[in-house]
């Protein structure tokens, strides 16, 4: 996603000057920096919430599906917490170890993320690391608030010509005119390159989900 419509006039030329990311090792990781957001002080940093792991899958596409070069955070595929602790290096281990019971209770964020590279990979427009693709985007119009949404040509020859990439950031669920026939190949539950449903001219997308 170029995001910016001067996208060879920035500090950036083109997307491989660019490393796109939600958290790094510096300040909040992605998961207390949604627990912050959404549920202030009463929030629980080791606690499941299904709305946070939908914004998380959120995130992920965004990040994954973006112009330049994807990076995450260690752990932040399965919802990694360091109890609010936004500058850890001289924190105790418990804070900056990786919770690997974690892969357990959020299995299902591992298997998204796994599907988002799946789909990154079998569609090259999504690596090209020139310019070309980045101010090739048609952004679909007349959507709903808290939604952004574009297709994307493919830059080599293979299963499919064109992308739609929706995402919806409201709180309800959206139905998105897309015009064309399409294959949806991730919603709000999963992501990879099985064919989950087919869909015609419109879309739903949940609530904090892409397609």
């Amino acid at each position: 996603m170029a995001g910016q419509s001067d996208t060879t006039t920035g500090w950036a030329n083109v997307p491989s000057q660019c490393v796109t990311y939600a958290s790094c090792h510096d300040n909040l990781c992605l998961y207390d920096k949604l627990v912050g957001s959404v549920y202030g002080a009463d929030g629980k940093y080791r606690k499941r919430y299904e709305d946070l792991v939908a914004m998380n899958k959120l995130s992920a596409a965004i990040v994954i599906t973006s112009q330049g070069i994807p990076f995450s955070l260690g752990g932040e595929e399965f919802c990694r917490s360091k109890d609010g602790d936004e500058n850890s290096y001289a924190s105790s281990r418990k804070e900056n170890m990786l919770d690997w019971e974690n892969v357990d209770l959020y299995s299902d964020v591992i298997e998204y993320y796994r599907g988002l590279y799946k789909i990154r990979d079998a569609f090259a427009a999504f690596s090209d690391s020139t310019a070309a693709t980045a101010n090739s985007l048609t952004y679909l119009s007349d959507v709903p608030k808290g939604v952004m949404g574009y297709t994307i040509n493919n830059t080599e020859s293979g299963k499919w010509s064109q992308m739609c990439v929706i995402f919806n950031g409201s709180d309800s669920a959206q139905n998105v005119t897309a015009k064309g026939d399409w294959v949806v190949l991730a919603d709000n539950k999963t992501a990879g390159l099985r064919n989950i449903k087919n869909v015609t001219n419109s879309v739903k997308v949940e609530a904090h989900s892409a397609v």
